[in-house]
């Protein structure tokens, strides 16, 4: 089977978001298990995470300013991939932003894509803000593309159901393929140093996410500043990446927060500065209004520390009975969990045994080989569009 993946979230700036992890990661695994070398899809040169086995397919840029990456997914992708002679296309992630690749509207092979979410239908303009008019046509773009795929990936039964409910697609032609997690393994030593390298001491809390609203970082901070009302707390380590057009008016709101003072942001790390944060955080905090999966608490359990997570979204169902959860909508419970296992040394220690077992159910091979399992389904074969009549 000759299977081609879009590779365009190896690049350097996407690899280390949500969708970047992802690709590297299956894009890896698949690579280890597959007889026929994996045929990778790229616009310039050949990205140094692509496993050495797989192949690399340049993509010819097309002169079309902002729309040309979505235009080229449109054209270009499928123009190469029938030169390929593919027996299946897999795009591994969706993008909202016309500026950026885009799924195919037309394929010339079965189309995979993986749908991690349906976050622009679950959480925007009903809990949280509208999306801007841009990301709603990007996404009803999308949304077609993903009613004409012969099977759809996702991460978890909560984005399942999810997908099934809100998007045009059958529930027969969605299979479920749990992410993995992958966190280098850093000694106690280098931990010191690196986090020496960052200006950062021990002990800290831990928050990682984004500016974006759905992350809720101005309620983790919030619940920061009420729980030290309650307790002696140590400052807190919050892991941000900068771009971001909410981030001026979430540290706006952080400047007059009071406890500004006591939080460090830091961004833009390798995959050990990360590792090395995880595993030196004495606790780690994520209030998210809702996942699809939630990468960040699965690497916090792997580290072996509690967590204190968001009762919403798939959250639960991947974390199981290893996190202390919590209403993101309230801040004094979001507090209480602080306050709780920071003062409370056994149900801390509890969770983060339970942790390192839950985390220990997630591997990248196990996702490959289902993922690989749904593209047998379809390989070498055009079944009829996703589209739910």
């Amino acid at each position: 089977m000759r299977i081609g993946v879009d590779a365009t979230f190896l690049r350097p700036e996407a690899l280390h978001t949500g969708m970047g992890v992802y690709t590297r990661c299956l894009v890896s695994a698949l690579a280890a298990i597959v007889d026929e070398p994996l045929v990778l899809f790229g616009y310039g040169p050949r990205p140094v995470a692509a496993p050495r086995n797989a192949l690399w397919s340049e993509l010819r840029r097309l002169p079309a300013g902002r729309l040309g990456p979505w235009l080229g997914h449109q054209l270009a992708l499928p123009e190469a991939a029938a030169r390929q002679r593919l027996d299946v296309l897999h795009v591994p992630g969706v993008n909202l932003r016309l500026s950026q690749p885009g799924v195919p509207l037309v394929a010339p092979c079965p189309l995979a894509v993986t749908v991690h979410d349906a976050i622009p239908l679950v959480y925007y303009g009903r809990e949280g803000p509208a999306l801007p008019w841009r990301l709603r046509l990007g996404y009803r773009l999308a949304t077609l593309a993903i009613a004409r795929a012969d099977v759809v990936v996702t991460v978890s039964e909560t984005s399942r159901r999810d997908i099934v409910r809100h998007l045009p697609v059958r529930a027969e032609r969605v299979r479920v393929a749990h992410n993995g997690v992958d966190l280098p393994a850093v000694d106690d030593d280098r931990v010191g140093a690196v986090l020496a390298g960052l200006g950062v001491e021990r002990p800290y809390l831990l928050y990682a996410g984004s500016y974006e609203p759905r992350k809720n970082l101005l309620g983790a901070v919030d619940a920061y500043r009420r729980a030290l009302a309650q307790a002696d707390l140590p400052p807190m380590v919050l892991l941000v990446e900068p771009e971001s057009g909410y981030r001026a008016a979430v540290m706006a709101e952080v400047e007059r927060s009071g406890v500004a003072g006591r939080l460090r942001f830091v961004h833009s790390l390798s995959d050990v500065e990360v590792a090395a944060l995880y595993r030196g955080a004495t606790l780690f905090v994520y209030p998210s209004h809702y996942e699809g999966f939630g990468f960040a608490p699965l690497q916090a359990l792997a580290a072996g520390v509690p967590v204190v997570a968001s009762s919403a979204g798939s959250l639960p169902e991947v974390l199981g009975d290893a996190a202390l959860f919590v209403d993101p909508r309230s801040v004094d419970e979001i507090a209480g969990g602080i306050v709780r296992l920071l003062t409370d040394a056994a149900a801390a220690g509890e969770l983060a045994a339970r942790g390192a077992r839950q985390a220990a159910r997630y591997r990248w091979d196990a996702a490959a080989r289902t993922t690989l399992d749904a593209f047998r389904q379809v390989a070498g074969q055009r079944l009829q569009p996703a589209l739910a009549l």
